[in-house]
């Protein structure tokens, strides 16, 4: 029996797994999906390639993992700031204010969130996964119109759902827009920060709301 508070040790093909997707992050923060090979993450890992394919048929295969692991993670941070507060707008603001959080401090995780949504990477990782990693990201995104299905219903919004889903969509899309400039360290050639921008928009959007 396990002592409480003690992890279970990893199993042989659990440790060679978690190796294979670590030399793998490594791989492609350097190469990127299109740039990498089973090869150059085998090398990365210290092992041969036909140790990894009984793991991972493919170097799209690692991708879709590290991706999932990360919206797994994203959302696990946004849904628990989102459940700490009480008031819907709040609960927004904090969920929105985690979203980016992850995100900054997990830079790579976010080109690899950005590169999916690219032709390439949706061609690369074939239409199943791309299919089963939007839909984990928008498990994500649903906190965000779930908070605003409930204001909707404090403000008296008719046709709550289309409104929730539009307004959900508009704050997705500037809070994709600020990580795009903080990847590109556009915020640094303008005078500001991530955190800033952020600020600004759950600013604007709190002043917006108060007026409806």
């Amino acid at each position: 029996m396990l002592l409480c508070g003690l992890m279970k040790p990893l199993s042989a093909d659990e440790s060679r797994r978690e190796s294979i997707l670590a030399a793998a992050t490594r791989v492609f923060g350097t190469k990127g999906l299109a740039g990498s090979s089973m090869r150059m993450i085998a090398r990365e890992a210290a092992c041969t390639t036909g140790a990894i394919y009984p793991v991972f048929e493919g170097k799209e295969a690692i991708y879709a993992a590290l991706l999932e692991r990360s919206l797994t993670g994203l959302h696990t941070q946004v849904a628990l700031a989102c459940a700490a507060q009480a008031d819907p707008l709040e609960a927004l603001e904090a969920a929105a204010s985690a979203w980016h959080g992850y995100y900054i401090e997990h830079l790579f995780e976010a080109e690899l969130g950005l590169y999916m949504h690219t032709g390439e990477g949706i061609y690369g990782l074939g239409s199943e996964r791309n299919t089963m990693l939007n839909a984990l990201l928008l498990q994500t995104l649903d906190i965000f119109r779930a908070c605003f299905m409930r204001l909707a219903t404090e403000l008296g919004i008719d046709n709550a759902q289309a409104w929730a889903t539009a307004e959900r969509d508009r704050l997705f899309a500037e809070l994709i827009g600020i990580l795009m400039l903080t990847l590109s360290r556009r915020t640094e050639s303008i005078g500001t920060s991530s955190d800033t921008l952020v600020q600004n928009c759950l600013r604007a959007q709190r002043e917006r709301l108060q007026v409806l």
